[in-house]
């Protein structure tokens, strides 16, 4: 999905993968020494930073570049555990078993930090603008949903900084 918004915004992702310095095929590494959350919100608050350009936040930097409330737009994608695991399974080539257990520890991961930051339960108070579910919204239609709303935030924006 990711790679999808990538590419129509022409957007860079940051994830766990590129905050911990274990970049996918396509993606440049953050220079991070330490894991720790405090080196990736001062990373996270150095990208979002950055005036022009556009970034998707997935997993714990997601968690925590969501607390820049006036930097960001807030954008959920769900999908069912069973649906989650089926597409992390086929792309990986992992057996679903281990897909799901691996996706059980992230999800727990997330709910933890999640109620850290937030004080609140993820399933029921979520800290974002909008949610989209995944398995009835197609991707081309989800990136032209964030598209917009990244318009509309650029608007904002504007607008604000002209007063």
């Amino acid at each position: 999905m990711s790679c999808l918004v990538q590419k129509e915004l022409s957007a860079e992702i940051v994830d766990d993968d590129v905050i911990r310095r274990r970049p996918r095929k396509g993606r440049k590494a953050l220079a991070l020494e330490k894991e720790d959350e405090k080196d990736m919100e001062k990373k996270i608050g150095e990208i979002l930073g950055r005036k022009s350009e556009t970034v998707v936040m997935e997993g714990k930097p997601a968690l925590l570049a969501a607390k820049a409330k006036d930097k960001t737009t807030r954008i959920l994608l769900v999908a069912s555990k069973e649906e989650r695991v089926r597409r992390i399974s086929k792309n990986s080539k992992a057996p679903e078993f281990v897909v799901q257990k691996e996706l059980e520890g992230k999800d727990r991961e997330v709910s933890r930090i999640t109620r850290r930051l937030y004080g609140v339960d993820i399933s029921k108070l979520p800290p974002f603008d909008v949610a989209i579910n995944t398995e009835r919204v197609p991707p081309y239609k989800i990136a032209k949903i964030i598209e917009i709303l990244r318009r509309i935030n650029d608007v904002e924006k504007t607008e604000v900084s002209a007063s």
